[in-house]
């Protein structure tokens, strides 16, 4: 059973020059504050830092905000540094292992270094793609912005993710393991191949039976006013694409020159800096009591040096500032730039396609009427030969498709789904008793479906419910991955102070001991935490003390990030 486990948060804001720096216990953590001190804001930052987007906006926050996430895998260490859209990824040696700003490819990193391998299958088109890290933590979270009034919506699920929170909890819970899913993707693509070959199959044993009824022709008969329209509306499009092509050649133009421009600010950014830093150590080896200005030879004295220093050091610094702006700036610019390329080289290959058929069309013949022209028994013999192969392609495909069925069935073990659903039950039920809520019927309890209940029981009947979700997919005997429990502000819907202390007493000691707890509270709790964080000022979540020595930390990091994504881009 894999384990994933927080273990520091760094946050650096450039705009207000503040920054927050926390750890986390590997066992109970509290985060207790008053309204509006940022205890909602932390933990979704700790969310977003590993690109899943928590349910509810952050108020009065710097949008460019940098943040630094260190975790464990097992008992091995890992970072992420995330800046809007970019995210890159650090072994415990703060070794890049990669980056990337384009989510589908961070999905595939996370699955990389998580194990975390569930694959959903969209319905609608019977695609299939890897879940996300939004499914990852799903089961654990319990959003003040979502989860208490809504059950399990609690992140803002990307486009075209499919939404299947059965086989989220099934894989968690080890009612179908991560095996049974890997299997399935391969069956439905399978079944999906074998769907459009028997469909092709049908198709051409209906145009042959239609042919063999028709007369046999002699030979075509063409007459070249026929293909007038024809041919005009093919030269319309190909005028239309032209003008097209242009419109997008210009573009390409204007984004180049503001990548050059960027560039050179860049450059330009990166020699003062490098100017600065010479001239500090200048000042620091030179230093000797007195100094005296290499360029004017004035000399001066040592509160006239600080200022110098201390202005040094603030021009750095926006610079620095400058420069990271500069590099996300450069990284958008460069990847409109990409689909630009993208979009011109497409229009390229249709102008191509219908430039080509345009040509055929001049000619004597086409294809179509060569095929018409042909004696019947020889259509037929082709149309057969070419329904025999999709038989046994398919047939091949056909065998596939069984013998994955039967991998399948391997892992519907009812005794073993029973036995998981029971504990779920029993758990939900003592949870219940617990937090003073009418007990459900049988049929009430949904494993994949939380309670729908009114006014102050709602947020009790919630957590039984998440409650009973943890027993099952903690248990070593059952789960698959053991993922922090994050519960954010349970005082919902107006808690009576009776019930609330029943809700943060069963939190406090009734949750599975064998996992990482990070609870967020307004009010104290009488319970020893391993670890607490206090926050005290409203909308001060980021102080400027600390901003230096996080900066210092986190810098690294990122310029590591960006410079690997330029590399990334001029490799292209």
């Amino acid at each position: 059973m894999k384990s994933f486990t927080l273990d520091s948060l760094w946050i650096l804001s450039h705009k207000e020059q503040a920054a927050r720096f926390v750890t986390f216990s590997r066992q109970k953590n509290l985060i207790y504050g008053k309204n509006h001190t940022g205890k909602s804001s932390m933990i979704k930052t700790l969310f977003l830092t590993l690109g899943a987007i928590p349910k509810g906006k952050l108020t009065k926050w710097d949008k460019s905000v940098v943040s630094l996430l260190s975790f464990f895998i097992n008992n091995k260490k890992y970072h992420v540094v995330r800046q809007n859209d970019v995210r890159a990824l650090f072994n415990d040696d703060n070794e890049l292992i990669s980056s990337t700003n384009i989510h589908s490819q961070w999905i595939k990193d996370f699955g990389a270094i998580t194990g975390f391998n569930l694959v959903l299958t969209d319905k609608r088109t019977g695609s299939t793609l890897p879940a996300g890290p939004e499914c990852f933590f799903l089961p654990f979270y319990i959003n003040q912005d979502g989860t208490w009034q809504a059950g399990l919506d609690t992140f803002v699920w990307p486009t075209n993710q499919p939404r299947s929170f059965s086989s989220i909890l099934e894989y968690f819970s080890g009612i179908k393991p991560a095996e049974f899913y890997k299997i399935k993707a391969q069956y439905d693509a399978e079944q999906k191949a074998l769907n459009r070959l028997e469909r092709e199959s049908k198709q051409l044993e209906n145009i042959q039976k239609r042919l063999t009824k028709k007369e046999p022709l002699v030979r075509p008969q063409l007459e070249p006013e026929n293909f007038s329209h024809e041919i005009t509306a093919l030269t319309a499009q190909i005028t239309h694409l032209n003008g097209q092509q242009e419109k997008y050649r210009e573009k390409l133009i204007e984004e180049s020159d503001a990548i050059k421009n960027i560039e050179l600010q860049l450059e330009l950014a990166n020699s003062a800096l490098r100017g600065f830093e010479n001239d500090f150590k200048y000042i620091q080896n030179s230093y000797d009591g007195k100094w005296i200005c290499p360029t004017c030879n004035a000399e001066h004295t040592e509160s006239e040096l600080f200022k110098e220093v201390f202005v040094y050091l603030e021009d750095a610094r926006t610079l620095r500032s400058l420069r990271n702006q500069l590099n996300a700036d450069l990284l958008k610019i460069r990847k409109k730039y990409q689909k630009t390329r993208e979009n011109l080289n497409k229009l390229t290959t249709r102008y191509t396609k219908i430039k080509n058929v345009l040509s055929a069309r001049k000619g004597k013949l086409t294809l179509d009427e060569l095929v018409v022209g042909l004696a019947s028994e020889k259509a037929n013999a082709v149309f057969q030969e070419e329904i025999q192969d999709l038989s046994y392609r398919s047939s091949r495909i056909w065998w596939n498709v069984k013998s994955l069925k039967r991998n399948m069935d391997r892992f519907n073990d009812k005794n073993r789904k029973q036995g998981i659903l029971d504990n779920f039950a029993r758990a939900y039920q003592f949870a219940q008793h617990k937090l003073n809520i009418g007990q459900m019927g049988k049929d009430e309890v949904k494993f994949s479906i939380p309670p729908d209940i009114s006014g102050s029981g709602g947020p009790r009947a919630t957590l039984a419910y998440y409650y009973a979700l943890w027993t099952v997919c903690c248990s070593p005997q059952a789960g698959s991955y053991l993922v922090p429990i994050v519960i954010d502000s349970p005082n919902q819907k107006g808690q009576d102070e009776a019930h609330l202390t029943k809700m943060m007493n069963f939190i406090s000691e009734q949750l599975p001991v064998n996992t990482q707890l990070i609870l967020a509270a307004e009010h104290p709790i009488d319970y020893h935490f391993d670890n607490t964080i206090v926050l005290d000022e409203p909308e001060k979540l980021l102080n400027q003390v600390v901003f230096k020595d996080v900066e210092a930390y986190i810098e690294p990091f990122l310029e590591k990030a960006y410079d690997d994504l330029k590399n990334q881009t001029d490799d292209k």
